[in-house]
Protein backbone atom coordinates (compact mmCIF):
# COMPACT_ATOMS: atom_id res chain seq x y z
CA UNK A 1 0.00 0.00 0.00
CA UNK A 2 1.30 3.42 -0.92
CA UNK A 3 1.14 6.04 1.84
CA UNK A 4 -0.06 9.58 1.12
CA UNK A 5 3.45 10.94 1.68
CA UNK A 6 4.92 8.38 -0.69
CA UNK A 7 2.30 9.22 -3.35
CA UNK A 8 3.29 12.87 -3.03
CA UNK A 9 7.07 12.38 -3.00
CA UNK A 10 7.79 9.41 -5.30
CA UNK A 11 8.25 10.77 -8.82
CA UNK A 12 9.35 9.56 -12.23
CA UNK A 13 12.37 10.97 -14.03
CA UNK A 14 9.97 12.70 -16.43
CA UNK A 15 8.06 14.32 -13.55
CA UNK A 16 11.19 15.52 -11.84
CA UNK A 17 12.50 17.55 -14.78
CA UNK A 18 9.30 19.65 -14.72
CA UNK A 19 9.32 19.91 -10.93
CA UNK A 20 12.98 20.94 -10.82
CA UNK A 21 12.43 23.54 -13.54
CA UNK A 22 9.64 25.12 -11.49
CA UNK A 23 11.75 25.17 -8.32
CA UNK A 24 14.76 26.66 -10.13
CA UNK A 25 12.56 29.40 -11.60
CA UNK A 26 11.59 30.23 -8.00
CA UNK A 27 15.28 30.48 -7.09
CA UNK A 28 15.40 27.28 -5.06
CA UNK A 29 18.70 25.43 -4.65
CA UNK A 30 18.31 21.79 -5.69
CA UNK A 31 20.25 19.16 -3.76
CA UNK A 32 20.55 15.49 -4.66
CA UNK A 33 21.65 12.47 -2.65
CA UNK A 34 21.47 8.83 -3.65
CA UNK A 35 21.70 5.46 -1.99
CA UNK A 36 19.90 2.25 -1.16
CA UNK A 37 18.86 3.25 2.40
CA UNK A 38 18.27 -0.35 3.43
CA UNK A 39 17.28 -0.72 7.10
CA UNK A 40 17.06 3.03 7.67
CA UNK A 41 19.22 4.08 10.63
CA UNK A 42 20.61 7.22 12.30
CA UNK A 43 23.59 7.33 9.93
CA UNK A 44 21.15 7.60 7.02
CA UNK A 45 19.07 10.29 8.69
CA UNK A 46 22.24 12.27 9.43
CA UNK A 47 23.22 12.12 5.73
CA UNK A 48 19.74 13.27 4.74
CA UNK A 49 19.71 16.14 7.25
CA UNK A 50 23.16 17.29 6.13
CA UNK A 51 22.18 17.11 2.47
CA UNK A 52 18.97 19.08 3.07
CA UNK A 53 20.95 21.78 4.92
CA UNK A 54 22.81 22.51 1.67
CA UNK A 55 19.78 23.84 -0.19
CA UNK A 56 16.04 24.19 -0.46
CA UNK A 57 14.81 21.05 -2.21
CA UNK A 58 16.27 17.60 -1.50
CA UNK A 59 15.75 14.90 -4.09
CA UNK A 60 16.76 11.37 -3.13
CA UNK A 61 17.82 8.88 -5.78
CA UNK A 62 16.85 5.47 -4.41
CA UNK A 63 18.45 2.32 -5.79
CA UNK A 64 15.64 -0.01 -6.88
CA UNK A 65 15.84 -3.65 -5.86
CA UNK A 66 17.33 -4.50 -9.27
CA UNK A 67 19.92 -1.73 -8.94
CA UNK A 68 20.82 -2.90 -5.43
CA UNK A 69 21.34 -6.46 -6.64
CA UNK A 70 23.55 -5.26 -9.51
CA UNK A 71 25.89 -3.11 -7.44
CA UNK A 72 25.73 -4.36 -3.86
CA UNK A 73 24.41 -7.83 -3.18
CA UNK A 74 22.75 -10.39 -5.49
CA UNK A 75 20.56 -11.48 -2.56
CA UNK A 76 18.87 -8.08 -2.66
CA UNK A 77 18.07 -5.58 0.07
CA UNK A 78 16.45 -6.57 3.36
CA UNK A 79 13.58 -4.13 2.76
CA UNK A 80 12.09 -3.99 -0.73
CA UNK A 81 12.15 -0.76 -2.73
CA UNK A 82 8.63 0.36 -1.85
CA UNK A 83 9.22 -0.09 1.88
CA UNK A 84 12.50 1.83 1.64
CA UNK A 85 10.79 4.56 -0.38
CA UNK A 86 7.94 4.80 2.15
CA UNK A 87 10.41 5.22 5.03
CA UNK A 88 12.26 7.97 3.16
CA UNK A 89 8.97 9.68 2.25
CA UNK A 90 8.08 9.88 5.94
CA UNK A 91 11.10 12.12 6.60
CA UNK A 92 10.33 15.83 6.42
CA UNK A 93 13.75 16.67 4.94
CA UNK A 94 13.03 14.55 1.85
CA UNK A 95 11.13 16.52 -0.78
CA UNK A 96 11.13 14.01 -3.67
CA UNK A 97 12.28 10.47 -4.35
CA UNK A 98 13.31 9.00 -7.68
CA UNK A 99 13.83 5.26 -7.92
CA UNK A 100 16.47 4.18 -10.42
CA UNK A 101 17.39 0.77 -11.85
CA UNK A 102 20.95 1.47 -13.01
CA UNK A 103 23.85 0.44 -10.74
CA UNK A 104 25.15 4.03 -10.86
CA UNK A 105 23.11 7.21 -10.24
CA UNK A 106 24.17 9.04 -13.42
CA UNK A 107 20.76 9.06 -15.18
CA UNK A 108 19.17 10.22 -11.93
CA UNK A 109 21.64 13.11 -11.69
CA UNK A 110 21.17 14.03 -15.37
CA UNK A 111 17.40 14.26 -14.83
CA UNK A 112 17.64 16.22 -11.57
CA UNK A 113 20.39 18.64 -12.69
CA UNK A 114 21.15 19.51 -9.05
CA UNK A 115 22.99 22.60 -7.93
CA UNK A 116 24.67 20.44 -5.28
CA UNK A 117 25.11 16.68 -5.14
CA UNK A 118 25.94 15.13 -1.77
CA UNK A 119 27.94 12.00 -1.06
CA UNK A 120 29.41 10.42 2.00
CA UNK A 121 33.07 11.34 2.52
CA UNK A 122 34.11 7.74 1.90
CA UNK A 123 33.42 8.22 -1.85
CA UNK A 124 35.88 11.13 -2.06
CA UNK A 125 36.31 13.93 -4.59
CA UNK A 126 36.94 11.43 -7.39
CA UNK A 127 33.59 9.66 -7.01
CA UNK A 128 31.84 8.13 -10.01
CA UNK A 129 29.51 11.16 -10.27
CA UNK A 130 32.38 13.69 -10.48
CA UNK A 131 32.70 14.09 -14.26
CA UNK A 132 28.95 14.44 -14.75
CA UNK A 133 28.70 16.97 -11.92
CA UNK A 134 31.48 19.03 -13.52
CA UNK A 135 29.74 18.79 -16.92
CA UNK A 136 26.43 20.11 -15.57
CA UNK A 137 28.04 22.71 -13.29
CA UNK A 138 26.95 21.11 -10.03
CA UNK A 139 29.00 21.24 -6.84
CA UNK A 140 29.94 18.08 -4.96
CA UNK A 141 29.49 18.25 -1.20
CA UNK A 142 31.06 15.46 0.84
CA UNK A 143 29.39 14.70 4.14
CA UNK A 144 31.72 13.69 6.96
CA UNK A 145 30.75 10.79 9.19
CA UNK A 146 29.45 11.77 12.59
CA UNK A 147 31.84 10.94 15.41
CA UNK A 148 29.19 8.86 17.19
CA UNK A 149 28.66 6.79 14.02
CA UNK A 150 32.39 6.12 13.82
CA UNK A 151 32.46 5.21 17.52
CA UNK A 152 29.31 3.06 17.36
CA UNK A 153 30.07 1.66 13.91
CA UNK A 154 26.56 2.11 12.54
CA UNK A 155 25.87 0.71 9.10
CA UNK A 156 23.27 -1.53 7.52
CA UNK A 157 25.82 -4.34 7.16
CA UNK A 158 26.73 -4.17 10.82
CA UNK A 159 23.06 -4.10 11.87
CA UNK A 160 22.42 -7.22 9.78
CA UNK A 161 25.47 -8.93 11.28
CA UNK A 162 24.33 -8.05 14.81
CA UNK A 163 20.84 -9.42 14.16
CA UNK A 164 22.26 -12.60 12.65
CA UNK A 165 24.62 -13.14 15.59
CA UNK A 166 21.99 -12.40 18.21
CA UNK A 167 19.29 -14.63 16.75
CA UNK A 168 21.48 -17.50 15.56
CA UNK A 169 22.09 -18.61 19.15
Amino acid sequence: MMTKKLQKKLRTLEDITRIVSTHKQQGDIIVSLNGSFDILHAGHTYLIEEAKSQGDILIIGLNSDASYMNYKDRRGPILDEMNRAALLASLEDVDYIIMFDEPEPLEFIKAVQPDIHCNGQEYGQDCIERKLLDDIGARLYLINERKQDMDNKISTSLIIRKIAERYSK
